[in-house]
C-alpha cells in the first residue's frame, strides 16, 4: 500500500536500485560525482541554471539550519524550495515547497521526468551511472524550476 507521500510502487523499486555500494576509496570515486550528476541535470534541461540557491553544508544541524531559513525566507514573502535528507518516514520530505512537502503525485512526477534519462546515461557511461543521491537531487531542483520558487535551499552532500 502506498503511504501519502510515496511515489508510485515500481518508481520506488527503481529509485532504491540506484543505491549502489560503491567500494572504491573515496579518493577515487570522488572525482567521478560531479559529471554524472551535471549530465543528468543537462538532460532535463539544466534547471539548476538561473535558479537561486543557499547551500548548507556541515556534519551537524544542516537540516534544521535549512527549515529555520525556510521559515525566514517564507516570512520574508519569499516562495522557496527545500531539499534535506534523510527522509524519516516518506521520500517527499526531503522536497518541500513553500513550507510544505511535495505530494506523492508531484516526487512521482519528478521520477517519471527522470527515470528515463537515467537509463539512458547508465547506457551511455554504465561506469558512472548517476546515483541515488544525483537523482533525489535532480528531482528537488526540477521540483523547484517547475514550481518557480524564488530561492532554493539546498543541503549539500560530498
Amino acid at each position: 500500500m502506498t503511504r501519502p507521500g510515496d511515489p508510485a510502487p515500481a518508481r520506488e523499486a527503481w529509485l532504491l536500485s540506484l543505491i549502489r555500494p560503491d567500494l572504491r576509496p573515496y579518493a577515487e570515486r570522488a572525482p567521478l560525482a560531479l559529471p554524472s550528476v551535471t549530465a543528468l541535470l543537462e538532460r532535463i534541461g539544466n534547471p539548476h541554471r538561473g535558479l537561486r540557491c543557499i547551500h548548507i553544508a556541515g556534519s551537524k544541524g544542516k537540516g534544521s539550519v535549512a527549515l529555520m531559513t525556510e521559515a525566514i525566507l517564507q516570512h520574508a514573502g519569499l516562495r522557496t524550495g527545500t531539499f534535506t535528507s534523510p527522509h524519516l518516514e516518506r521520500w517527499s520530505e526531503r522536497i518541500r515547497i513553500d513550507g510544505h512537502e511535495v505530494s506523492g503525485d508531484r516526487f512521482d512526477e519528478a521520477l517519471g521526468v527522470l527515470k528515463p534519462e537515467v537509463a539512458w546515461l547508465t547506457a551511455a557511461n554504465p561506469d558512472n551511472p548517476p546515483s541515488f543521491f544525483d537523482t533525489l537531487t535532480a528531482a528537488a531542483l526540477w521540483l523547484f524550476k517547475k514550481h518557480d520558487v524564488d530561492l532554493a535551499i539546498v543541503e549539500t552532500g560530498i
